[in-house]
């Protein structure tokens, strides 16, 4: 739980400077796993340690990931949130990580509303395309009318359900001619 909080505080990591590791000489390299210590750990300072470390190795081969969230939300008359999605764009990619409307909202074109408006927002920084996972039991029909093809299936992923992966191109927005 800690490390789900922690990431949720960074908003995610941008790109951090860790200090590099030196080319070591063939002669001084580990020879074998002989005093390695694995182990089960639900430590934050070493979970950042691995996705720093991991963003560090991405960035020096594909270059910077202009990494920014992209979280959209509707709320009714009292200001109460009645439906959002949470997600981030990098690499030209929109990534939707969370999506929900609530029940009493649902079948309305809210939605719609909410994905059209991420999308959107994807394709002014520089996004071609958008990627979300789903299950059996959300909705992937969903997707499916919004323009989105599955390209790939889990099954049994919660067991006796499948688990989506779904993407989409992106069109760039037109202009409007005055």
């Amino acid at each position: 739980m800690q490390f789900r909080q922690k990431l949720r505080s960074w908003g995610g990591t941008p790109h951090m400077d860790l200090p590099t590791q030196p080319e070591v000489a063939p002669e001084e390299q580990p020879s074998g796993l002989a005093g390695m210590q694995v182990e089960l750990s639900e430590n934050s300072d070493d979970c950042h340690r691995i996705v720093d470390a991991l963003i560090n190795f991405n960035v020096d081969r594909v270059g910077p990931n202009d990494y920014r969230l992209l979280n959209v939300f509707a709320r009714d008359g009292s200001g109460q949130i009645v439906g959002g999605l949470v997600g981030n764009t990098y690499w030209g990619w929109l990534n939707i990580g969370y999506f929900w409307i609530d029940r009493l909202w649902r079948r309305k074109g809210l939605g719609t509303t909410i994905l059209r408006n991420a999308e959107e927002e994807a394709i002014r920084r520089g996004c071609y395309s958008a990627q979300v996972t789903t299950f059996s039991f959300q909705n992937p029909e969903f997707y499916k009318a919004n323009g989105y093809e599955s390209y790939a299936t889990l099954d049994d992923f919660p067991c006796g359900h499948k688990q989506y992966f779904f993407r989409k191109r992106l069109e760039p927005l037109k202009t409007q001619e005055p």
